[in-house]
């Protein structure tokens, strides 16, 4: 399975929020920046085109997109008067990144493990992480560690990780 086949499915799992927004645009350390102004008030055009009538919408389409602020503000207003949980919404741009980090099995594998950590690096080692350090709680030496069986097997791990969280994710 390529990096790109996981992408698509996690994308089409779940719809856009308000909150997921803020946390794209500016509500988010880790995710900060991944969406621009223009790609918000585009988003809030489409909204408008589909009847969405809501006065913080229409104040947000007729922003400029070089005012992140007055953009920051607007979306904040919005986010805050859904009916969802940040708490969620983020756990669904981090498996969006997780599957388009995802290193693919043609990867070397000491790149690929490599890359595999440092996927769960940037979010500080999640409880609910499908990867397993060696030398980080477990036995495993490298001599086990890096060899390309287990990098694989993380691998198929990751995947299932993955479509296990959509699945979740989409029942919230």
């Amino acid at each position: 399975m390529t990096r790109y086949s996981m992408i698509i499915p996690v994308i089409r799992s779940f719809s856009l929020t308000w909150k997921a927004i803020d946390i794209g645009f500016k509500g988010n350390a880790i995710f900060s920046n991944e969406l621009s102004a223009r790609d918000i008030i585009d988003y809030t055009l489409l909204q408008m085109e589909k009847g969405i009538e809501d006065e913080t919408v229409a104040e947000l389409a007729c922003e400029y997109d070089t005012n992140g602020e007055e953009v920051n503000r607007l979306v904040k207003i919005l986010a805050n008067k859904e009916n969802t949980d940040y708490s969620i919404e983020f756990r669904k741009w981090r498996v969006l990144c997780i599957a388009k980090s995802l290193p693919n099995e043609e990867t070397e594998h000491i790149s690929g493990l490599i890359e595999l950590g440092d996927i769960w690096v940037e979010f500080d080692f999640p409880e609910d992480s499908p990867h397993v350090f060696q030398g980080r709680g477990t036995d495993i030496t490298p001599e086990q560690y890096y060899t390309k069986e287990n990098y694989k097997k993380l691998l198929k791990t990751h995947e299932d990780w993955i479509k296990e969280e959509i699945k979740q994710l989409k029942l919230m």
